[in-house]
Order: structure tokens, then C-alpha cells, then sequence
């Protein structure tokens, strides 16, 4: 957890984990968390619908200029969420009571319901964390949840890995990412963008294939993710050739496929496979770094089981 957020939860007294802070206030339930820019975002959950008279009064913090924007799903009328143009804990603390205090004494008897399916129970409500993930359930909807979680976790680990089929499904949907390669070949760049074209695709592929997404999983689409930064560099560099020996007169009228096959023979030369080699090393390298992150950050969560506790 960020710095602004531990300072913003010495402030507000809130319930905390890795990513979130929560807690109720008044009648309102308060997430709290940082995105990728690390902007505080809070999502204010109302015991309520919201109607036209509190939009506005809560949109009166943002045209006010404390809130950088403030949004709520159409279809969801009982939640809005902040983006806070800093992380001014004093500024934050008092948006939050204003709002809070606001609801509380429109709606002096609404309380949050428990977001179980179907479950209307608005007493004895806690927040647990499901996956980390901060949600109000009574007690009858946590201990059934709870058993769903430990069922999927066991069809889970009894689930086959079609390791195999996966890796097959990663190689087909990475083909496409070798067009990525061929652009920046072309403009004489070698770019990490396409260690993350590929590890995309790849990603997608296996999941496709209905690979087991565990560590093995993320382990054979990064290995997949390489293999194609090697594959599509070599092609790359091999149609960049070709493209150039059609510029040469006595080989314009020569077909594509013929000018392919001229060029993969001419990369087989000792000079250009050696220059080949250093495109492929550096690709490997820009590229590698990019994949490793996303690797990096994928192996924290593949194969976690699903959990709930109380926060």
C-alpha cells in the first residue's frame, strides 16, 4: 500500500489490505483505492437509489474542484465514484462526511443490504473480503459463498491442465503479433510494445485453448511470448529483405513468393545471419523485459485459491 493511502487511512480510521481501504460511515459504505497513475479513486456505496437531487449535491464536489470527476453507472443508481485530483487526505475526509452526513440525514433509516444473490438483509451486515475484494454480506451469504469458494477450488485443482492444448492455442493467436514486428522492422525500430503484443495474444490463446491458468500456464505463455519475439524477428527481418529486393530492377518482375525464398537464402550468409542474430538479441532483450513484468505480476495470482474472510 502506497504512502498518500496509509496517511488517507490514518485519517479516516478504515479497515485496509494490499489494495483497499474500507469501512462504513454513517449509512454509507467507502472503497477506497489508487489506479494505475496512481490517482485515489473512492466508490461511495448508498443504502439508497440515488435520485435527481443527490446527483447533484454530490456533483457539487466536483464542479467545486475538489474532485477531479465524479461518475456513476447508469444502470446502477446506488453507487458513485470519485477521482480526486490529489491525495489531500483533509480534502478527501471532507467530501466523504459531507456526503455521508448528507445521506444519513435524508435517509435516517436506510441501511446498506447485504449484496448477496437475491438477499434483501440489511441488519448484521459485515464487509468480507472476497478475493481481497471488500463486499457487504450477512452472515447466511458469507458461509454460503464460503462453500461455493471451496467448491470451485477443488474442481479447480481437480481440473485436467491441457498444458498442451494451451500452449497450441497461445502459438495460433500469436501469429498476428508477428505483423507488430514487421512494422517496427520496417521503420528500423525494435519496440517492447511487441513483447506485450505477444504475451497478449499469447495469453488470450491459452485461455482459449482452455489451458489451466495456474503457474505452469503463465510459465508456457511467457516461454510462447519469447518464441515469437524470435519467430516474428527473423520473418520480419527476412520480408524486410525481400520488400528491398524488389526495389532492385532486374528482380521487380520476380514473384513475392520467389523473392521470399531469395531472401531466406540470403540470410543464411554469414554476415547477415550474424546482423539477423544482434536484431533477434536486442528484440529478445527490449522484448523480454516487457514480458518478465507481465509475467512477474501473473505469477502473484495464477493458482491462488479463491477466499473469503471477514475484513
Amino acid at each position: 500500500m502506497s504512502s498518500a493511502l496509509k496517511e488517507l487511512n490514518e485519517t479516516l480510521g478504515f479497515k485496509s489490505n494490499d489494495v483497499f481501504l474500507y469501512g462504513f460511515q454513517r449509512n454509507t459504505l467507502v472503497i477506497i483505492h489508487e489506479d494505475e497513475n496512481n490517482r485515489i479513486c473512492v466508490s461511495v456505496r448508498f443504502p439508497i437509489e440515488l435520485d435527481e437531487s443527490d446527483m447533484e449535491r454530490i456533483k457539487s464536489w466536483e464542479k467545486d474542484g475538489y474532485a477531479k470527476k465524479v461518475g456513476n453507472d447508469p444502470d446502477d443508481k446506488t453507487s458513485v465514484d470519485f477521482e480526486f485530483k490529489s491525495s489531500n487526505k483533509d480534502k478527501i475526509k471532507e467530501v466523504l462526511e459531507d456526503i455521508s452526513g448528507y445521506t444519513a440525514e435524508k435517509y435516517p433509516e436506510a441501511k446498506i443490504q447485504c449484496y448477496g444473490k437475491d438477499c434483501t438483509e440489511d441488519t448484521n451486515i459485515d464487509i468480507y473480503e472476497v478475493n481481497g475484494i471488500p463486499i457487504p454480506l450477512c452472515e447466511k451469504c458469507a458461509q454460503e459463498l464460503e462453500k461455493d469458494l471451496e467448491k470451485a477450488n477443488i474442481e479447480e485443482e481437480a481440473a485436467p491442465g491441457n498444458y498442451l492444448r494451451g500452449f497450441l492455442g497461445a502459438a495460433l493467436f500469436s501469429i498476428p503479433g508477428i505483423l507488430v514486428s514487421f512494422i517496427f522492422i520496417m521503420l528500423g525500430k525494435i519496440a517492447a510494445i511487441a513483447g506485450f503484443v505477444y504475451y497478449l495474444l499469447a495469453h488470450k490463446g491459452y485461455l482459449w485453448a482452455k489451458g489451466k491458468y495456474d503457474k505452469i500456464g503463465v510459465l508456457i505463455i511467457s516461454v510462447t511470448s519469447l518464441l515469437f519475439v524470435v519467430i516474428g524477428t527473423y520473418i520480419s527481418v527476412v520480408a524486410d529483405i525481400a520488400f528491398e529486393m524488389k526495389k532492385i530492377d532486374e528482380l521487380a518482375d520476380k514473384p513475392m513468393s520467389d523473392l521470399f525464398l531469395y531472401a531466406f537464402a540470403f540470410a543464411q550468409t554469414p554476415d547477415v545471419a550474424s546482423d539477423i542474430k544482434k536484431d533477434i538479441y536486442l528484440a529478445l532483450f527490449v522484448c523480454g523485459i516487457c514480458i518478465v513484468l507481465y509475467a512477474f505480476q501473473a505469477f502473484k495470482s495464477a493458482g491462488q485459491k479463491l477466499t473469503i474472510k471477514k475484513g
